[in-house]
């Protein structure tokens, strides 16, 4: 039985022990399938004089129930809301930093470039993404890059170095600073041409 199933089957259960519990024991013919049954059977309970008490406090607190939820979700969409535009925000100062930025996985494989480091790399954005960014600086490079990220995992606070991209005949360095986020696993480097 997949997940889903398991889920749907629990949901029916409790459903189930619930009704039986709402209606002291006597089963409704069939399980409850939807709120208009759930309903019919809160009804039944309110047309009883022994258990209309019972029946009405049950709504109330159903009532009171639905009104949190409501509000829970409006907090939801309100806070989803939120961070769509903090993220979009995020996103822009990020393609629009006058500096090279550049995000590597552990691997250094290039995962987000800016304009600028794409530039500052000679080649466009799409085509950096994946990329190990061991192949685009030059031979002398490499290991100032491998140090830097090692420093930048194992310190806090950004590590820098000076790096030369591959693909200049006449070398442009560049002054390069990490910072290692441990939650994601990813490196952001800043890289500031000279």
């Amino acid at each position: 039985m997949s997940h889903t199933e398991n889920e749907a089957q629990a949901l029916a259960d409790l459903r189930e022990r619930a009704v039986f519990r709402l209606t002291a024991g006597k089963r409704p013919p069939g399980r409850l399938s939807n709120a208009s049954e759930a309903l019919s059977v809160l009804h039944e309970l309110a047309s009883s004089p022994s258990t209309a008490g019972d029946a009405l406090a049950l709504l109330h607190e159903l009532q009171v129930h639905q009104v949190e939820v409501d509000l829970q979700n409006e907090e939801l969409r309100n806070s989803r809301a939120e961070l769509e535009l903090a993220l979009q925000q995020q996103a822009t100062l990020f393609d629009l930093a006058p500096v090279g930025m550049l995000v590597v996985d552990g691997q250094s494989l290039l995962q987000k470039v800016n304009q600028v480091g794409s530039r500052w790399l000679g080649r466009d954005a799409p085509a950096l993404h994946g990329l190990n960014m061991t192949r685009l600086l030059s031979p002398a490079s490499v290991d100032a890059w491998n140090a830097m990220l090692a420093r930048a995992r194992t310190a806090p606070g950004n590590t820098s170095c000076n790096l030369t991209p591959a693909h200049l005949d006449a070398p442009r360095g560049a002054r390069a600073c990490a910072s290692y986020d441990p939650d994601t696993g990813l490196c952001t480097v800043a890289v500031m041409p000279m």
